[in-house]
């Protein structure tokens, strides 16, 4: 604001008490209120204007020296702001803050400064609780929804960047990353968009430590680089073949790697689905279903009888059907057979379905080991562990609308941070517990719109 401009503050300048209270920020003391236009981005609005002051002139120190401040020259700010009323409920506003700059002589150049508040970084145009509505209202909708809400006072555009701001500021509040033996990588697919959950069972149970949208193997390494690699022994992730890369060229031989089986069963059910689109599109539907269950799961009788005449008229799917079967059978073994058991398994895959079943028999070659350390180290790695990975990744998959990556990460990660995220920096990051997360996805699922 210019110079001239500036209203001159003293002592006795009237100070309205009933204004303040309903300011309600301990920092400042209201001197005027009116009804002003507020720009909006579809034109403008009314709104309150409240005229605040410091409500305690204490000098800060020197940020370089830390001397007393001597008074500078006052200065206007002016920030959007919301208040709240049970009447009204959240109300756009704008206060326009009246502060002193201080100047410090002890040392050449003379350094000018201000006070910093709790209220608004002097670097932005809002305040915090407003920050914290837009990113509240941003967590339990989308980012496009909010310029709705809050009476178009500010644009999408904006939105976005104090969203995106928000979440580097508790990324970098954060900090590392806890000590762990075991981390359990689970790759997931939300909107079409691939991301990896880094988590390791706490004092607590289960618990994410990090969540990240993924392309290469690469962005796994930097974050397999954020743990310290002097106490991680035991490596848990699934098939995916970025993170298994990943996995394979950052893990040394003091590193065992564990690949859940439970991805190798998803997997079949997959090859099942996308061959019954090809060699069984004349089927009826409840003999797919009796073709797609696991062969131990049959009852017998009529419909047995006819998923066996569908699978006799039709030599792919039948070939495909016994081994992938067959498969299903060894990964129940016990670990001194189930070794065995996948050597033969690979070794007898049949011609006339090595194309469908190539994916998945290259894979189990490929990590061999680590799919045998699943049952050499059974006890190490507990199945409670691995079934709430699956249910996780069940619940993900449900949700389908997130489609802001940084956004979907702050959901699961800090979403009972707003309005504190110094508590990210007060305390080592553990993670969000595994009860935590699932809460908030169910909590979401139906309430993220499409329009994000």
């Amino acid at each position: 604001m210019p110079r001239e401009n500036v209203r001159r503050i003293t002592k006795k300048t009237h100070r309205d008490s009933a204004r303040t209270k309903e300011l309600d920020i301990d920092e400042l003391e209201v001197i005027e209120y009116k009804d002003a236009v507020l720009l909006t981005t579809k034109g403008s609005i009314m709104g309150p204007f409240f005229f605040a002051v410091d409500k305690e002139d204490i000098k800060p120190a020197c940020p370089i020296c830390g001397a007393d401040g001597e008074n500078h020259e006052r200065f206007e700010k002016t920030y959007k702001d919301c208040i709240y009323s049970e009447e009204d409920g959240y109300i756009e506003c704008l206060v326009r803050h009246s502060f002193v700059k201080y100047i410090c002589r002890q040392h050449k150049p003379n350094s000018i400064f201000s006070k910093e508040y709790d209220f608004a970084d002097g670097n932005n145009n809002i305040t915090r609780r407003f920050e914290n509505r837009v990113i509240r209202l941003s967590m339990e909708d989308s980012v496009t929804s909010v310029p709705n809400k809050i009476r178009g006072t500010l644009s999408k555009q904006s939105v976005s960047e104090i969203v995106n701001r928000w979440i580097a500021n508790a990324d970098k509040e954060r900090g590392g990353f806890p000590d762990t033996e075991k981390l359990i990588i689970m790759s997931c697919s939300v909107a079409e968009e691939d991301y990896a959950f880094f988590a390791y069972e706490s004092f607590n149970g289960l618990s994410i430590i990090d969540v990240i949208f993924f392309k290469a193997s690469a962005d796994i390494i930097t974050e397999l680089n954020k743990f310290d690699l002097t106490k991680l022994k035991i490596i848990v992730t699934d098939f995916n073949p970025i993170i298994r890369e990943a996995v394979q060229r950052f893990s040394g031989d003091d590193v065992a790697v564990i690949i859940d089986v439970s991805a190798i069963r998803e997997w079949i059910e997959m090859i099942l689905v996308k061959a019954m689109k090809v060699y069984a599109k004349q089927v009826a539907t409840n003999v797919k279903d009796e073709i797609l269950a696991p062969a131990s799961y049959s009852k017998g009788g009529w419909l047995a009888k006819q998923r066996d005449e569908a699978l006799g008229k039709r030599p792919k799917l039948k070939a495909l059907y016994h081994h992938v079967n067959w498969l299903r059978d060894i990964l129940n073994y016990s670990e001194d057979l189930v070794e065995d058991g996948l050597y033969e398994w690979l070794e007898n895959v049949p011609e006339l379905v090595e194309t469908d079943l190539k994916d998945i028999s290259t894979a189990i070659d490929h990590s061999f080991e680590d799919v045998i350390n699943y049952y050499r180290r059974r006890t190490v790695v507990t199945e409670d562990t691995y079934r709430k990975i699956k249910n996780l990744h069940e619940k993900l998959q449900q949700w389908k609308n997130c489609k802001n990556p940084d956004l979907m990460r702050a959901r699961l990660l800090y979403a009972g941070f707003i309005g504190n995220l110094e508590e990210l920096s007060e305390n080592q990051w553990y993670g969000i517990g595994y009860d935590n997360v699932l809460e908030n996805i169910n909590r979401l699922i139906n309430r993220v719109s499409e329009g994000e």
